[in-house]
């Protein structure tokens, strides 16, 4: 954190410490233009540029300039994110996979971009 009040990620996006006073933050994870917050109650917020659905929302272009909860969208253990693709798993042990989807890297079988999160079939007990 530094003496702004900002945890500077790697990606370059700031997350304003303001954000986090109610809540535990398990996890945090950073990809081009966006980030990601895995909170302690297992959802999960977003900000940033959501260049290609990164975040969930259901839009691209849509910029998120303080964390926005991805709704419906709870249980998460883990999260991680790519240059503009974002990835999660729930307790359960599934994988679901949302953002820029140029080759195929969501793993759902084609190159369609998913604004949300989809569940990615076949993949279970992921720990």
């Amino acid at each position: 954190m530094n003496k702004r009040g900002f945890i500077v990620l790697w990606c370059a996006a700031l997350l304003s410490a303001s954000a986090f006073a109610e809540t535990t933050m398990p996890a945090v994870a950073g990809g081009g233009w966006s980030s990601l917050i895995l909170r302690a109650d297992g959802t999960v917020m977003g900000q940033g540029g959501n260049y290609s659905g990164d975040l969930g929302q259901g839009d691209i272009y849509n910029r998120r300039t303080s964390p926005t909860l991805i709704e419906g969208f709870s249980d998460i253990s883990r999260i991680a994110m790519g240059s503009q693709h974002s990835v999660a798993t729930k307790h359960d042990g599934t994988l679901w996979a949302w953002g820029d989807n140029f080759s195929g890297q969501l793993g759902l079988g084609d190159e369609d971009d998913r604004l949300t999160p989809v569940q990615v079939p076949g993949v279970s007990a992921v720990t």
